[in-house]
C-alpha cells in the first residue's frame, strides 16, 4: 500500500482504515488520489448494494464518502439509490434527481424529476427522456404554441360554394365538396 501501513489510504490529513473489507471503496480512493489535484467525478451505483454486501448502513457509507471525497479532495460525487424512501439522506447532497417510469394509454414513458438542486433555479422540474441506442436523451420543456394572428388567405378555385377543399379530390368528394366553411370539422380515421 503506502507509507501509512497496510490497509490504509491517505488523503491530505485524512487516513481511512479499509482493513481490506471494502475493496470497491479502496479502489475509488486510490483512483481519486492518483488524479489529485485535478477535480474528478465519481459515480457509485448503487449505494444500497454496497451497504447490503458489507452490512454497513447507507448513511454511514455516504457520510464517509462525503467527508473523504467531497470535502477533502473536492471530488464531484454521484450516488445512485435504487429507491428514494430515505429522506434522512437528502441533507448530505446538493441534488436529488429521480428517474421514474410509467404508462399512459398503453404507452411507456420515462421521466426525470428534479426534487432538489442546491444553488440552481429550476423553472421546470419534470422532463421526459429516452434511452434510445443506449444513450440517455432528455427532452426540453414543452409548451403550447398558439399560431400568430395571420392575415387573409385566398380560397383555391374550383371549390363548392360554402365548402373549403381539403387538397384531396377524393376526400372532397366524400365530404360533399370539402370541409364546411365556418364550422368545426372533425375527421375520425
Amino acid at each position: 500500500m503506502d507509507d501509512e501501513g497496510e490497509g490504509f489510504t491517505q488523503f491530505h490529513n485524512l487516513v481511512v482504515d479499509f482493513d481490506s473489507d471494502l475493496p470497491e471503496l479502496e479502489r475509488i480512493y486510490n483512483r481519486v488520489e492518483g488524479q489529485l489535484p485535478k477535480q474528478i467525478c465519481v459515480a457509485i451505483d448503487s449505494i444500497e448494494a454496497l451497504a447490503e454486501k458489507y452490512g454497513i448502513p447507507e448513511g454511514r457509507i455516504i457520510n464517509m464518502l462525503h467527508k473523504d471525497l467531497v470535502e477533502n479532495t473536492n471530488t464531484y460525487l454521484v450516488i445512485v439509490l435504487e429507491k428514494h424512501d430515505r429522506l434522512d439522506l437528502d441533507y448530505y447532497v446538493d441534488g436529488v434527481i429521480l428517474l421514474e417510469h410509467g404508462e399512459v394509454d398503453g404507452r411507456a414513458f420515462r421521466e426525470i424529476v428534479i426534487q432538489k438542486l442546491r444553488g440552481c433555479e429550476t423553472r421546470h422540474h419534470r422532463y421526459l427522456y429516452t434511452l434510445t441506442a443506449g444513450r440517455m436523451k432528455a427532452f426540453g420543456p414543452y409548451g403550447i404554441r398558439f399560431p400568430e394572428p395571420g392575415g387573409t388567405w385566398s380560397v383555391p378555385d374550383g371549390g363548392v360554394n360554402g365548402r373549403l377543399s381539403t387538397g384531396s379530390n377524393q376526400l372532397d368528394h366524400l365530404l360533399g365538396g370539402g370541409l364546411m366553411e365556418g364550422a368545426v370539422n372533425l375527421l375520425e380515421v
